[in-house]
């Protein structure tokens, strides 16, 4: 049963993944789609600013699902998420763009990418919690890593998805395929999430009435250093995570200047080294400790981020490929212990809210953004290399937080002495 509980919390995680992911393997097409303007520059930031618009409502989703999630149990908030994932997916397949409406579809295509973002704000950091809690004896570090892998595998069959409808299919057409088939696999994500059981956590926490009323207001109450460490490990995991996931595509079009199919090739093979990488480096996390791992990791962000990105703007297609791989390994290293580090620290009453809400915010605030903030930085410098300099600030900011928390804890620590 654990396995199969396993099994299914991964499959229908990847689903709602493919379902969040497929609109920024897109994102070319759907400026083309939905905005009337003329600059080719404004065409490709736009769409960009929509994509990064979904995780602002991941905060809201994650207060939400984690107050599910807390009061009603796991099982039921991640049913819920996906649901509300597959409706506005298959939606904008289906949707008309600006020569049919106007600026209504621009609107229209805002509305359906809040609502993503609602859902998945209780869907990435309830899923760890969800299998984490089923799965409490085995090692956190690789479990957690096999986690973030089904995250991206989803992210992965969408760029595959993107590179096969677009081999097929007219460009203008070929998204919408793609969305039609993201919702619905969507909702057969609905039906592996009703066949789960609920954590043995949360049912203990039913029959010893330890249930919370608003678990937020203790998380905020009780827990405050601990919700500015999960912002910023929000911050870092989903900075490196969407460089990977929304940017590499547009990069090697843009400023490595490679055809829009082959960009998506390269794209894939940098999330396959991404998922390749995650369960490796969990382990070595198990080995080190999780904490220790991630400043490492962080050490490593200052010193290799901009010789990989010169490596990846190279003309020669071997060593952009070389460069790919291995900022891949370094965002593999970076992500696989966020989610161990936040289940330590928030107790289970509180533990849906509390990861849900900060690593949300710190999604929203450096990971959501990253592709805009990193097309914009490129564009406005000319540097090929000018985003490693935004997760050097990321990788400070998480090093900054870390030994505050840290600073503030032996200071408690001792003051019970």
């Amino acid at each position: 049963m654990r396995y199969k509980t396993l099994l299914s919390s991964l499959v229908g995680n990847a689903l709602e993944y493919y379902d969040f992911t497929i609109f920024a393997v897109f994102s070319v097409e759907i400026g083309r789609t939905f905005f009337s303007t003329e600059d080719d520059n404004l065409k490709t930031l736009l769409p960009l600013a929509v994509f990064a618009v979904g995780f602002f409502m991941r905060p809201l989703g994650a207060v939400f699902f984690g107050h599910i999630g807390d009061k009603m149990g796991r099982k039921k908030a991640l049913t819920l998420s996906i649901a509300c994932m597959a409706i506005p997916t298959l939606a904008i397949g289906f949707m008309p763009g600006h020569e049919a409406l106007g600026v209504v579809a621009p609107f229209l295509l805002i509305m359906c990418r809040l609502i993503q973002g609602l859902s998945i704000g209780g869907e990435g950091a309830g899923s760890a919690i969800f299998i984490l809690e089923h799965n409490h004896k085995l090692n956190a570090g690789y479990l957690g890593g096999i986690i973030t892998s089904s995250n991206f595998i989803g992210a992965f069959f969408a760029t595959l998805v993107g590179l096969g409808m677009s081999s097929f299919f007219p460009e203008s057409i070929s998204w919408r395929y793609a969305f039609i088939f993201g919702g619905a696999l969507g909702f057969v994500g609905v039906y592996l999430r009703t066949r789960i059981p609920e954590t043995p956590i949360f049912e203990t926490l039913l029959r010893e009435n330890k249930v919370l009323k608003f678990p937020l207001i203790k998380v905020f109450s009780e827990n405050k250093e601990q919700i500015f460490l999960s912002i910023s490990l929000g911050g870092i995991a989903g900075a490196f995570a969407y460089m990977i996931l929304a940017f590499m595509n547009l990069f090697f079009q843009k400023t490595v200047g490679l055809s829009p199919t082959l960009s998506l090739a390269y794209a894939s093979c940098g999330i396959g080294g991404f998922i390749v990488s995650l369960p490796l480096f969990g382990i070595l996390s198990d080995r080190i400790g999780y904490k220790s791992s991630l400043l490492h990791a962080c050490y490593g962000v200052l010193v290799l981020s901009v010789p990989l990105f010169l490596l990846m703007s190279v003309s020669e297609g071997s060593l952009n490929l070389l460069g790919l791989l291995m900022f891949a390994a370094l965002a593999a290293w970076v992500c696989s212990p966020a989610y161990p580090i936040m289940i330590q620290i928030f107790p289970p009453q509180q533990r849906y809210s509390g990861i849900a809400f900060g690593f949300n915010i710190g999604l929203a605030l450096f990971g959501g953004t990253a592709p805009m903030i990193s097309a914009y930085l490129t564009q406005a410098t000319n540097l090929s290399y000018s985003p490693a300099f935004y997760l050097m600030g990321v990788s400070l900011f998480y090093i900054g937080v870390s030994s505050y928390t840290a600073y503030r804890q032996r200071e408690l620590q001792t003051s019970f002495r």
